[in-house]
């Protein structure tokens, strides 16, 4: 069984890292702080929520005659 402060990691395919521009090399940690994303192959980290929070939210918007 998986203890309660347990993180789940998981390699996201494709992903470019923007620090080394190293490409499959960038996994996410899952845990009861949340979620951040690392490069195995630097130093490399962010926390995402934080960074999710600074993206302001998308409005759509209605174009005349549509």
């Amino acid at each position: 069984m998986a203890s309660s402060d347990s993180k789940q990691k998981r390699f996201i395919a494709g992903a470019i890292c923007p620090l080394c521009n190293s490409v499959d090399r960038i996994y996410t940690l899952t845990g009861t702080e949340g979620m951040s994303r690392h490069c195995v192959d630097c130093d490399f980290n962010e926390d995402l929520e934080a960074s999710q929070k600074a993206v302001p939210d998308i409005q759509t918007i209605k174009m005349p005659g549509t």
